[in-house]
């Protein structure tokens, strides 16, 4: 029987307390005791058999004295050899080299995560410390910063300001599609504007010391002209030839003059052909008698551009040049091209 009390015992108290005298209480106590007495004899069998399985020898002693204190049991240890193998087979190069390791890894990774300062508990405690909704003077100042923004912008909002704004308000891609159109056709304009202007080079012969025409007419021989330095892709639009001379005189002692008109001539010195560049007028340079004159420069007016071409050399002659007398003597002279090209 448990907790101290055997039947022995209840037996004695039970011969004691029939020998009282009865007052009544006792039949009482009697009557409550016969009633009870089925319960008290099953608490006392339960309390035995728990006497009995705790007992030295008995079934719960047994269990407890068969749990192992070193190693374990039957196919327990097999099976947890066989997980650590696969930890040791699963790990790669330069990794966790065994499974003591890789728990020993694991132990020290739970240590850190429950460490006060730097684990989850510290983080939560950061979490925590996050306000939810604004603090304190936060809010106020937050609003005071933003009435005063506010403000600013209102003042700055003037009447003449919202007209600019209104101004905004239009088709901008439309715009500016208009302007990039105005500015190809200014360019376009431009383009087309150099392409129309002209330019002009003057090229001169070496100098001739004189040129003398007599009365029997007969072509002369002028110096030659070289084109050069006309730049690459030039179109030569327009060629006059010149003639300089620094002196005139005539050696007949009376009256004496250009006889009929004549041409000085230019070709390509390949040879192309000759073309008329001045025209000479019949009774130019008219003297009255024997005289120097200073001298002048005639510009022709036939465009030779068919001629002149190109940077080339270009000869020059007077074509059947004829005057009325014994002679007529142009002094220093030089012949010249003058071209209007574009590029």
């Amino acid at each position: 029987m448990g907790f101290g009390v055997k039947q022995a015992d209840v037996a004695a108290i039970k011969a004691v307390t029939d020998n009282l005298p009865d007052a009544g209480a006792l039949s009482d106590l009697a009557i409550l005791l016969a009633a009870a007495s089925p319960e008290i004899a099953q608490i006392l069998g339960d309390t035995g058999e728990l006497q009995t399985d705790w007992a030295n020898g008995g079934r719960l002693d047994l269990l407890i004295d068969a749990i192992p204190t070193t190693a374990m049991r039957g196919t327990d240890n097999a099976a947890l050899a066989s997980v650590l193998g696969a930890l040791d087979t699963a790990a790669a190069t330069g990794a966790v080299s065994n499974a003591k390791l890789a728990v020993a890894y694991l132990k020290q990774l739970v240590t850190k995560q429950l460490n006060a300062t730097d684990g989850f508990g510290a983080l939560k405690t950061l979490l925590d410390a996050i306000p939810t909704t604004m603090r304190g003077t936060d809010s106020a100042a937050l609003a005071s910063a933003w009435t005063a923004a506010l403000a600013t912008a209102l003042g700055n909002y003037t009447a003449a300001r919202a007209v600019y704004l209104d101004e905004l308000d239009f088709d901008l891609q439309g715009t500016l599609s208009t302007i990039a159109g105005y500015i190809d056709a200014e360019i376009a304009t431009i383009i087309t504007s150099q392409g129309r202007e002209i330019l002009t080079m003057d090229f001169w012969s070496d100098t001739q010391e004189e040129l003398l025409i007599n009365a029997t007419a007969g072509d002369k021989s002028l110096p030659t002209v070289t084109v050069a330095e006309l730049p690459a892709g030039a179109t030569i639009v327009r060629a006059v030839a010149m003639f300089k001379f620094r002196m005139v005189e005539n050696v007949y002692a009376g009256a004496n003059a250009i006889n009929v008109a004549q041409h000085i001539q230019v070709r390509d010195d390949t040879p192309g052909t000759w073309r008329d560049a001045i025209s000479i007028a019949d009774n130019l340079v008219t003297f009255t008698e024997a005289a120097r004159e200073g001298g002048d420069l005639l510009i022709g007016d036939h465009d030779i551009a068919v001629e002149v071409d190109a940077n080339d050399g270009y000869n020059f002659q007077w074509d059947q040049a004829d005057a009325d007398q014994i002679s007529i003597n142009f002094n220093d002279i030089q012949v010249g091209l003058r071209i209007w090209y574009s590029v």
